[in-house]
């Protein structure tokens, strides 16, 4: 089950929204990034329910990284840091695994994991921060996650990006800025100053033009 959290950040005595900013100050305190909370994603809250022991199929999860991977720069707007809080835990199973890293992770409740995966030099990391949930099996794992982003603020936030970085809405005008005139063509010289362009015709009623 899947369902988020979406709080204003500056509400003083709501419990989400404190919550919220000392994830945002202790991910600062730790990794110097000097991220704003304004146009995060919101806390994200998951439950996942054991089947028992006896389970012929399992919940599989796949092991993959929260942003790119790949030893390259930092992409404006995407992910650099992940924060999970254990609300409740399982009897079984609901581990994490860092297979790269050779770290194995029991949940415990009321803990955190937290990773960033973006170095000083804004080169994110090469794998290292790979991870994948274990199946569980009995009980209830019910886990509240904060993404959190490089270069979003209140009148950028993380939804305006695509995953190359690009702001979608300024994508958007370049686009229509660009289909004023699709299909304008220059022929000739600039002496000659003879240009071509693609033009609607209009038909009167009655016209026999086709």
């Amino acid at each position: 089950k899947l369902g988020s959290l979406a709080v204003s950040w500056n509400l003083k005595r709501n419990p989400v929204s404190g919550v919220g900013r000392r994830i945002f100050e202790y991910t600062n305190y730790a990794t110097k990034y000097d991220l704003g909370i304004e146009g995060q994603e919101d806390l994200m809250v998951i439950k996942y329910t054991g089947r028992g022991p006896g389970e012929a199929r399992p919940d599989k999860y796949i092991p993959h990284c929260d942003e790119d991977c790949a030893g390259k720069r930092q992409t404006k707007g995407n992910r650099v840091a992940t924060m999970v809080m254990h609300c409740d835990v399982p009897e079984a199973g609901g581990e994490t695994n860092f297979r790269n890293s050779n770290v194995h992770l029991r949940p415990e409740k009321g803990s955190a994991i937290f990773f960033s995966y973006m170095g000083s030099d804004e080169i994110m990391d090469s794998g290292f921060t790979e991870h994948s949930d274990c199946p569980v099996i009995k009980g209830d794992k019910f886990i509240t996650m904060q993404w959190m982003r490089y270069g979003v603020d209140a009148a950028n936030p993380w939804d305006s990006f695509d995953t190359r970085g690009v702001q979608i809405m300024q994508e958007a005008e370049n686009l229509d800025e660009k289909d004023e005139h699709p299909r304008d063509e220059y022929f000739g010289d600039e002496e000659d100053g003879e240009y071509l362009q693609d033009h609607e015709t209009t038909l009167d009623e009655g016209s026999d033009e086709l």
